[in-house]
């Protein structure tokens, strides 16, 4: 097993997992929390691939990725009344993040992708799923909102970018993970947030 394909698991079942945490906070029911794991966790890569063209997106040609995503809802519902660890919420999503910006973006630099291709192709896995999760149960993006989420991956894109050629592959790989995980955390840590768009309107 390649280790872009071992990321991309490895997002999957994160991502899958925040996706059925969200379902059980709002009490949907078994089938609900599986549908919102899947769509977290595959909705971002099915937006890439439609936007891209590159035919049937890579959802519905493997089987592997809904095994980690039942996993994953098998281990919240089990023990979802003993997941209330927000740190530890946040540290699985942000290893998603890492492992989804990670996996696309190399992928579209092996495919000699411009930067925008790139940056693209790492944001949309990161947080497409992420965004389609909160329409569904009605929730305001939480990409969309103060803190620093998706300015994480599109770093950590440009980075694979601009050093794909200075690098060894391995070395690009680990090093663009890593600085994706350790930056999302150190924002939360630090509740460092990019300002809000708040402007009152008379009509």
């Amino acid at each position: 097993m390649g280790i872009i394909r071992l990321f991309e698991y490895l997002g999957t079942f994160m991502f899958a997992f925040s996706g059925a945490a969200v379902a059980c906070e709002e009490k949907l029911d078994y089938f609900g929390v599986l549908f919102l794991a899947a769509v977290t966790a595959m909705g971002g890569g099915i937006i890439r691939d439609a936007v891209l063209n590159n035919g049937t997106p890579y959802a519905f040609k493997e089987y592997m990725p809904y095994l980690f995503i039942f996993i994953a809802v098998v281990f919240v519902i089990k023990f979802r009344n003993k997941i209330h660890d927000h740190m530890l919420l946040t540290a699985f999503d942000a290893i998603g993040l890492a492992a989804f910006t990670v996996s696309s973006g190399i992928n579209a630099i092996n495919n000699n992708g411009s930067l925008l291709a790139v940056i693209f192709c790492g944001l949309a896995p990161a947080v497409g799923g992420g965004i389609l999760r909160d329409i569904i149960v009605n929730r305001k993006p939480y990409v969309l909102r103060k803190e620093i989420y998706a300015a994480v991956s599109i770093l950590g894109s440009v980075y694979m970018y601009v050093l794909q050629n200075t690098l060894y592959n391995g070395t690009l790989i680990i090093s663009a993970f890593l600085i994706i995980f350790i930056t999302r955390m150190f924002c939360v840590f630090k509740k460092a947030n990019f300002p809000t768009a708040e402007k009152n309107i008379d009509i």
